[in-house]
This record gives C-alpha cells, structure tokens and sequence, in this order.
C-alpha cells in the first residue's frame, strides 16, 4: 500500500494505543537481515528501486543495518537505522510536498513522482546547513533536509531542467539555473576518490536527457571551486539529446563560450551530445592551462554553427585532446572550429571525425602540434580551410611538436576552399592513402567562350580533373579572357588552389590526387628554408604535374635558384588505366622526379604478316596521351632485316626519335619530347621497305 505524508502515523504509537507489545530497540537492532539501506539503494540504483518499489510497499521490513562502512554512508554518515515493525518503507510524494514536511520519519525513503524528477530521498536529521537545490537537496518551511539518493550520476532534469526549446519558433524554458545547480551539486559528492596532482577524482557525471535544451549563460565551470578529474557530461546521443545554446556575441562579449576550463578539469569528457549555436556567433569551450590541466575527451558528439569551437591557449599543457566518432557542420564564414595557440599544448586526434559545410577553418594551429587524424571526410566550402597551419616568424610551431599526420582521410574541396595553408616553417604534414579529389569541379560548368560571368561564380578548364577558376571581374567570355591562355585573363580570373605551401614541408604517400598545389615564396626578403612538396608511395596523379603544382613568387624579384622544390617519386598516372601528363619536367623547381613508366606496342597493320609500314603503306600514325613525355623509341622486325630506312618522327617531322637502315631491331633516344598539345600527341612512321615486314615499334613514355 502506497502511503502519502499526511496519511504517515508512528506505528509505535498505533500499537501503543492498541494496547499491542511495542519491541524494544536492541530487538529490532538484532533482528534478521543486516543491511544497509543506503549501500542496497546504491548498488541497485534508482532504477532498481523503482522495479522493487511495489514488493517493497507491500512487504514488510523489521529494521536496515547500516554499520559497516559503505560508499553512501561516506556521504550521509553510517549508524542503524530503526524501522518499526509492519510498516511500508517508501512513501510517494512530491516536491512540492516535502517542502511542506516538517515532521518527517527518518526511517522512511520517500518517493518523489514530479514527471523528469523521479526518485528516492530520505530524511537527514544530522544536517541543519545544506541548502535546496531542487535536485539533490530539498529543504521544507520547517527546515528538515532531504536528500536524494543516486550512485554515480547528476540529472539536470532532477534541478528543474524542461527540454522543451523549439529551435523553429525559439522558444523553450532556459535551463541555466538547473545546469549549474547541478555543477555545484557535484563538488558536494564524491565516489572512490583518486587523487593526482591535486585534481579530485570520483566526482559523478551530469546527465542530460533526451529532447531540445536551452542554455542561454555562459563560461559554465569555470567557478569550480576544487580541481576536478574524470568529469563527464553525457547525453543519450546525438540528435536525441540537443543543447541550443543562445548566447549571442554582440550581447555577450567576446567571452561567450558554453564551457570555460582555468586550469580546473583533467581527463574531461563530453558523450553523446549535438550542440547547436543559435545566432552562429557562439563560443563552445575555452582552454588554458597555468599547470597540469590536460586530456579532453569528445564521443559521438556534434557541432553546428559555433563561431569558435574550441580554443586552446596559456603556457602549459591543455595536451592530449581526442576525438571519436564526431561531427562539425554548418561553421559559419569566419569561423574556427578548433584554434590551438598554445605552444604546450601537443597530441591532438581525430578518429572517424566528419567535418561538412565548412565556411571558416575547421583546424588552425599558430603554436602547438602533433596532430593525428585517421579516417572521416572534411569538406570545406566556399573560402573555408580545413588545416591552417602558420606560426611568426617561424616559432610557435616547434620543431619536435610540428608533425600533422593524416591517414586515409576523405578531404573534398568546394567551390573556392582550400585543404591545407601551411606558413610554418617547422611543420611538417603528412598525407598518407587520402583520397584527395577536387569536389568543386564535379558540379563548376567548363569555360565557353560567349557566356556572362559574375564576380564570384566559378568555370573549370579540363574537366573534373582539371583546373578551376573564380571570377574577380564581371565579363563576357572570349579568347582573350580566356583561364590561361588569354592575354587578359588575370584581370577576370582568379586561379583556385587546393593546398597552398610558402613555409613547410607536405609529403603524399599514396592514394589518389587531382589538388593544384600553390607553392609561395618571396625571393628578396625571405632566407628561411623553403617550402617542399613530396608525391611519394604510388600516388596515383590525376592531372599532369604542372597543373598539380603552380610555383607562385610573392614579389617581382627574380631568383631562380631560390625556388622551392618539388619532388614525385614512384607514382602512378592515369584515370582508369588512360595516362595523363606526368612529365618529368625540367622547370626550375621540380627535381627527382620519377614515374612508373608505360610502354607502347604499336603495329602498324592487322595483317599476320606485318606489323612495320612500307612503301605501299606510306606513312602511318598512333598517338600518345597529352603530357606523356617520350623516354626511348625502338622496333623490332621479325620478317628480317629492314630494306631501307625505317622512320619513327613527331606530327611535323621536326623531330626524329628514332631512323634505321637494314637491320633487325634498333633502339634510339625519345629526347625527352613532351606532348603538350593536341597536336604532339600524333607519331608517325614510315619506311622505304617495299616489303611489309612482321614486327612493331616500341615506345617507353612516362
């Protein structure tokens, strides 16, 4: 039988007017049974005694020990706890109603049912000072506490949180006070305490709930008045527990973020959350460190339209910060999701992490390093950056933390984005097996002469692998405006780059690549070491070398030999097996510079018995792939020695690679001929053999 507060009647008194025995206390101390209510009520859970409720109410308890020491007791203090006999152990109540209860039975739990903060309290008579905080301790006019039992975990529902925002009509009951209600909830209890470099561990997690909270405060945890580790905030999963939080920079300052860590939290963690930022000039959490605090922890969490995400400063630590499994969309233009200007602050991973509709920089590194993402996409759009690396005067990113590793990512540029700005001259990036594919150029219309461009809108010369354009004067298309090629094309166009190098180093080892790389440098002022870019490991080059890389001076001051260098080795070319230019190019600054070779069989005729052109045949032609460079030319008769002289010559016969006179097979040198345009890319031969010989011509190109 469930019993309410003002139906509660001392069954001792009941007994005694019933003339019945009343038992003695040491008989209800020795009876059966000795275990603590707290210590059951915590190893259960409430969850638990909400299932055992019903046998509870209507089953009877004759007494609970709580002598030995239990976790519980530690916090509410141990002794015996006296019930009488026959009586129910739980009473359903509310809040409202324990505030009106100034004469309350010690030996009972009572049951709050308020819908969100359902759970078991119980009467602390030793405790005169605590004071209410809706969610753990409530207080009546008469001044008794009550306090909720729970295990390891803080509710801010139980502090009066309502998860009713509606993002659509911005409205919703704030939940500030019940947040931090819950924050300073939390100092006040511990569990298993571990203790390490005067961080206080054990502290419970807070729990958000499932639906749309509002949070309109700000620099939540900074006030924390002990030194925290191992606080977590959970939510039961993205997009099923949403935080729209309201805090407007024009308002609130430039100090608007959600969280604020001074030096406070160790081994932080946040699971299971989408933050969403109402006005897009939210800050989400700020970082510094004057000693030890370090090791943030991000699981199934997301992020929309935050002006700063996470912001890493000081001169300590704030290392050791990870990602799993975590979304960033939507960030807005002038954004950045996650700024490290820290030079202590190293270890930084990305596991399976998503970034999408990046309109500011995803990641900006000025000081600080190491950073390790494996797997996920990152599409940057518009004039957004994924990585932005660049420090002063080359300090900032230190030589031992400057190494930015990335393993099989998916990065995929839009319209005039960027992958990685590196100006750091000990930055050291490396992309290894990235699927590293121009996204803008699967939906930018190619060039045609005759059409009306707007400041703004984009063209692509050679399809998707080629390169792209954006426009920077109004105009109507012709050869003289034409990307490239026409004479005034600077003043209509602006080229797009995917990666842009002026300090560093950036190795690609694997995977397929179709980025045009700027690589900057000034020539009069500039003394520091430059930049190089490194194709490595079988990358498969998806456009020819010098649409690949663009070396692009910073001043008008001509030095050849300062020019950076760029080097490709052991690569492959070519689109489903169709080679593209992958020339070895000679062009000051690119060097060493190695490819897996192709070879060529050509006959000239079906026929069995031929394969080598003759005189009846005149001269015959194949072709080449535009920007293959010729490496060596040769033929081989397998009729006999040729009758005369066998040709192998460019389109005009301007050049021969290779001319021979009886005998059976010869080779010549290819002299390094690079087919650069539609035309170069025809090879004739011809022979004044009257007999069409069995055999073929072998070409080696890269």
């Amino acid at each position: 039988m469930k019993v309410s507060i003002h139906e509660q009647v001392s069954e001792k008194e009941e007994r005694a007017t019933k003339g019945l025995a009343v038992p003695a206390e040491t008989e209800l101390e020795n009876a059966a049974s000795p275990i603590s209510r707290r210590k059951l009520l915590a190893s259960i859970g409430v969850t638990g005694m909400m299932l055992t409720a019903g046998t509870l109410l209507t089953g009877r308890l004759n007494h609970v020990h709580a002598k030995q020491s239990s976790v519980m007791g530690s916090v509410y203090g141990e002794g015996v706890l006296h019930l009488p006999k026959d009586t129910n152990l739980i009473i359903v109540t509310t809040i409202s109603e324990l505030r009106l209860l100034n004469a309350p039975i010690d030996q009972f739990l009572y049951f709050v049912a308020d819908t969100g903060q359902e759970g078991h309290f119980y009467y602390d008579s030793a405790d005169a000072a605590s004071a209410d905080n809706n969610g753990t301790i409530i207080v009546s006019s008469g001044g008794c506490r009550y306090k909720r039992v729970f295990q390891d975990e803080l509710h801010v529902n139980w502090f009066g949180a309502k998860a009713d925002y509606n993002p659509a009509t911005d409205v919703g009951t704030p939940c500030d006070d019940a947040l931090q209600a819950a924050i300073d909830a939390l100092e006040s209890y511990t569990l298993p305490t571990y203790s390490n470099g005067g961080y206080r561990g054990g502290v419970p997690k807070i729990v958000f709930g499932s639906g749309n909270y509002l949070l309109t405060g700000k620099k939540y945890l900074s006030d924390i008045s002990v030194a925290l580790r191992g606080l977590k905030i959970s939510g039961r999963g993205p997009y099923s527990t949403n935080i729209f939080y309201k805090c407007d920079e024009a308002a609130n300052g430039t100090d608007n973020y959600l969280f604020y860590n001074n030096n406070r939290l160790r081994d932080f963690s946040v699971e299971g959350i989408n933050f969403t930022g109402v006005t897009g000039t939210e800050r989400f959490l700020y970082y510094t460190s004057t000693g030890t605090a370090s090791s943030t922890f991000f699981f199934d969490c997301t992020w929309n339209v935050f002006k700063i995400g996470i912001f890493f400063t000081g001169a300590a630590n704030t290392s050791e910060n990870r990602f799993h499994n975590c979304r960033i969309k939507a960030m807005p233009e002038g954004s950045i999701f996650y700024q490290c200007d820290n030079a202590q602050s190293v270890n930084h991973g990305f596991v399976n992490c998503d970034f999408e509709g990046i309109r500011g920089t995803a990641l900006k590194f000025t000081k600080g390093g190491i950073l390790n993402m494996i797997g996920g996409s990152m599409i940057p759009t518009e004039r957004g950056v994924f990585l932005h690396i660049e420090d002063t005067a080359g300090t900032g990113v230190g030589a031992q933390n400057g190494i930015f590793n990335l393993f099989a990512v998916k990065p995929e540029i839009r319209d005039a984005a960027k992958f990685i700005f590196l100006k750091a001259h000990s930055a050291d990036v490396n992309l290894s097996d990235c699927s590293m594919l121009v996204g803008h150029n699967f939906s930018t219309q190619e060039w045609a002469s005759g059409t009306g461009y707007t400041v703004g809108s984009r063209c692509k010369l050679g399809g998707v692998y080629g390169r792209a354009y954006a426009c920077i004067q109004a105009h109507t298309a012709d050869s003289s405006n034409k990307p490239q090629s026409g004479a005034a094309w600077k003043t209509c166009w602006e080229p797009l780059y995917e990666m842009e190098i002026e300090r560093g180093t950036v190795t690609v080892r694997g995977g397929r690549i179709s980025y045009t790389t700027k690589v900057a440098y000034a020539n009069a002022s500039y003394s520091g070491p430059r930049p190089l870019l490194t194709f490595s490991d079988r990358c498969l080059l998806l456009k020819p070398v010098s649409d690949l890389v663009e070396f692009v001076p910073s001043d008008s001051i001509t030095n050849s030999g300062s020019i950076p260098k760029v080097c490709a080795t052991d690569c492959r070319s070519g689109i489903d097996f169709n080679p593209v230019d992958v020339t070895l190019n000679a062009t000051n600054g690119f060097y060493h510079t190695t490819f897996q070779t192709h070879n060529v069989v050509f006959r000239s005729s079906p026929d069995q018995n031929g394969g080598l052109p003759s005189t009846a045949d005149g001269t015959v032609s194949m072709k080449l792939p535009k920007g293959a460079t010729i490496l060596k030319v040769g033929f081989v008769s397998e009729g006999g020695n040729v009758n005369g002289v066998l040709n192998v010559t460019n389109y005009n016969d301007t050049v021969t690679f290779l001319s021979a006179s009886n005998t059976g097979s010869a080779e010549g040198a290819g002299l390094w001929y690079r087919i650069d345009s539609e035309e170069k890319r025809t090879i004739r031969l011809s022979s004044t053999d009257t007999t069409r010989r069995k055999g073929f011509v072998h070409i080696q190109y890269v």
